[in-house]
């Protein structure tokens, strides 16, 4: 999950977007936006695709086989 937040806070950077902007189409409030890059706060997955998604990427998660 660390590294997702530090991927959307890279694209939101290079978006330079305001966290307002990132906000409005996801219908999320403000704060809510604030704690996707938050690392002592647990958001949910969706919600972080969702952001993904406005800043134009995709969230892939993969599962392997244990060794």
């Amino acid at each position: 999950m660390h590294t997702a937040r530090v991927e959307i806070y890279s694209a939101f950077k290079a978006s330079c977007m305001s966290k307002a902007e990132l906000a409005r189409p996801l219908s999320f409030p403000k704060t809510t936006v604030h704690r996707l890059f938050d690392f002592s706060n647990h958001s949910r997955l969706d919600q972080i695709e969702a952001a993904f998604a406005v800043l134009g990427k995709r969230l892939e998660v993969e599962v392997r086989e244990g060794a």
